[in-house]
Parts: C-alpha cells; structure tokens; sequence
C-alpha cells in the first residue's frame, strides 16, 4: 500500500476549472506530499501526484517544465508549514517553518526553492527542495530524495522569489522595501513620530504602533491669550470670576487649529473663592464664607435683608418646603407657589443676582451657628434675635423653623410673625 503524507502549504490556487482533484490520496493542484515508500517530494499536476524532479528542465513531467509552461507558479508554494523528514521513513520531528516565524511573517512568511545545492550536498544524491527554517538566523535545510536533511546558510541557496510583507493596515511592500510609518495620521510635529519599517522576507521589522502610512502636521489653536500645538490640551473656563472655577472648567484639546468642547469655555484663566477662609469676604460671591455644607461652599449675604419679614402671608402648607440641609429647593418651591405669598423667600430670590440667593434651610443656619466665633458676627451684622430657616415643620404645616445664630436656640414658630432674614448661596 502506497504510502503518502501531506505537507499543507499556502498558496495560490488557479481556477477549480482548469485542473481537476488529484486522487489516492485526494488532492488539490499545487499540493505536495513526500512518499515515503519512494523517499521523494511530489506534487499534484490537477490530475496526478507528480515525482519532482531536483533539475527544472529535466523529465517530462516535472515541476520545472510546469512552471515553464506558466500553469503553475512558484508562488504557488511560497508558505511551508508541516512535518519536514529527518529520514526516510520520519516525518514528525521537525517543522518546514517554525511556528512563531510562521505566525509573524503571515502568508507568504515562509521560502520554498526548488533545485537547492548547498556545498554539503556531497554524497547526498539529488536534493529535492529546500526551505528555510530560521529567518532571523538565516539558517536553513535542504531535503534530499533520500529523506535526509542538512544544514545549510540559507544565501548560499539561491531564492528565486521572495516573499512581500504586509503593512499594518492594508497593502504591501516587496522584501528589502523600507516603509516610513508614524503612530498617528495627525501630529503637532509628524517627523517625531516616524519609524522606517523594514520588510525582511516577510517580516516588517519596528514597532507595532508605527503604523499610519501618511500623516500630516496639524495646525495650532489660539484662544483668550493661549496658543497650544495640535494634540495639546488646556483647560478653560465659562467664566473669569467664579465661587468654584472647577465646577466651570472643561479641558479643550487642539485639533488642527480648532480647541474641542464648547465654545462658552473661552476663558483661559480663573479666580474663585476657594481660597478665602471661613469669615473672610469673598468679593465675587459678594457674601461671608460661612463653611461647607454637604459639597458645597455656603456664603451668607454681607447684611441681614432690610426689615423682618414673615415665612407667608397665611398659616398654611406650602409643599416641597421640607429640606433640613438645602435651602433652594425650598426657596424655589415657594417662588413656585406665589412669591407675594412668601415674603422672606421672595426677598432672598430677587436679591441680585436673581435666582442665585436663597432662604437657608435648617442645616445652613446650623452652619452660622457652628462657625460664630470664626464668622464674628456681631462684625458681620448679625443680631441678637431669631432669624427664618426655609423649613416647613412636618408634624404642623402652620408652623415654620426659627432660631438664634448667636445661642444655641430654636423652634418652629407661625409663619406670619416677623423675622429677622439673612439670605445665602453657593
């Protein structure tokens, strides 16, 4: 019984058509298989599994004059990647082409050359092909018809073809081709990020995040008095003047002469209050720095509100008026509900700048009271009597929370009576 082995290769087929499927064993044209029954290397045709012959022109048959004849190409055989034979009858210990180099030179990485003659072929009889096992080192073997392998420098095998190598993103470069590549298709300065890539049968050599064939120098941004190269980054702001300026901060990156982000952030510099400290003035709040409620930084108006004022005009239930720490929402619901209705509340909303002062909650006159010795108050303005909170009592909606900022003192008390207002915000 015949018998035969594959060695897979990658290659190019010729249209189904042209040649037919080899048999016993079943094969494709351009496959080849070794006989170990007749120590030789052979190919299918399209119809039959061909001997090859170690001379191109010899024999009627061979690959040589297929090749000749144009209907079978040498690339046809350019990847090898099975058991290569160390004897006659051993086809297991060794690869056509290692696994790694195989993985790196993808298709097309590994040679096959017909007609190798290295010096040591004395005594060896025909070889049948060679192929190269290390293309880093550049050593190779050659196979000879009697199944044994030998050592050889793979120049001094003569490689009829060799193989391209493929770029990272599409296309190829012919084997000794230099490539310049760049890690990004836009740069402040194009030739810093440039690498010349090498193709070395089938290995582009460098590093893998060279890989942008063309890339181009982008413009610089300019805004508020700053200028940044293209990739370059700056954080502006919605404003000069602000309580936090991180809460009004974005960070704008230069693409080619245009800043990303929003257009408002167009300040390229800021002054807040986070430095001022607990009692002090901050000049752009307009109000005493009383401390930190929760997250955020309270400040107190720099005067109580002109007169006393009552909570509302009527001892009844206004919803959404029950947050202990957050005087705004409560504020805001009762310029929802009638501002006219709501004295106090409406003289702290139109205090200016509309909108942004409030009537404080529980927790932000707590606050004044934890901090009166730091805040100083009677220096700041505060008096002696009870001042509103923006908190409805839960059990008696009739009923509004009071207290004295300069003891420890409260209580809920009618909405209608007079009491003294000292507005914040945030």
């Amino acid at each position: 019984m015949l018998k035969q082995v594959y060695f897979l290769f990658i290659f190019v087929l010729l249209p189904a058509s042209a040649h037919a499927a080899c048999v016993n064993p079943v094969g494709d044209h351009g496959d080849m298989l070794y006989n170990r029954d007749h120590t030789v290397m052979q190919y299918c045709n399209g119809s039959n599994w061909i001997s090859m012959d170690a001379s191109k022109s010899g024999g009627t048959d061979n690959l040589g004059n297929h090749i000749a004849a144009k209907d079978l190409d040498m690339a046809d055989f350019k990847v090898i990647n099975a058991a290569i034979p160390t004897s006659s009858k051993d086809l297991t210990n060794k690869a056509y082409v290692d696994a790694a180099v195989a993985s790196a030179a993808g298709a097309g990485g590994g040679k096959y050359q017909f007609n190798c003659n290295p010096s040591s072929a004395a005594g060896k009889g025909n070889p049948a092909f060679c192929v190269r096992m290390d293309i880093a080192t550049g050593i190779s073997e050659c196979v000879y018809n009697d199944g044994t392998a030998t050592a050889f420098t793979w120049k001094s095998c003569a490689a009829p073809f060799s193989s391209d190598c493929m770029l990272p993103l599409g296309g190829t470069i012919a084997d000794g081709a230099s490539k310049t590549l760049y890690t990004a298709e836009m740069h402040a300065n194009c030739v810093s990020i440039a690498q010349e890539r090498n193709c070395a049968n089938g290995i582009l050599d460098g590093t893998a995040s060279y890989k942008y064939e063309t890339c181009t120098n982008g413009s610089s941004c300019s805004l508020d008095g700053v200028t940044k190269l293209h990739g370059e980054s700056h954080t502006f702001y919605s404003a000069a003047e602000q309580l936090t300026c991180a809460s009004g901060a974005q960070t704008r990156t230069c693409n080619n002469g245009m800043f990303s982000g929003t257009a408002t952030y167009n300040k390229a510099s800021c002054t807040d209050c986070t430095a001022v400290a607990i009692g002090a003035v901050c000049t752009i709040a307009n109000g005493i720095y009383i401390g930190t409620y929760g997250s955020n930084r309270i400040y107190a108006a720099l005067a109580d509100e002109p007169t006393t004022l009552a909570w509302k005009t009527s001892n009844t239930a206004t919803s959404g008026t029950t947050n202990i720490g957050d005087g705004k929402p409560n504020t805001d619901a009762m310029i929802a509900a009638g501002a006219a209705d709501h004295p106090a509340a409406k003289s702290c909303n139109d205090k200016a700048p509309a909108g942004t002062w409030y009537l404080p909650a529980v927790g932000e006159l707590n606050l004044i009271w934890t901090n009166k010795d730091t805040i100083n108050l009677s220096a700041r303005g505060f008096v002696a009597n009870d001042y509103w909170s923006s908190y409805q009592y839960t059990t008696d909606a009739t009923l509004a929370y009071a207290r004295r900022l300069d003891i420890d003192s409260g209580s809920y008390t009618s909405k209608t009576g007079g009491r003294r207002v000292r507005c914040v915000r945030r």
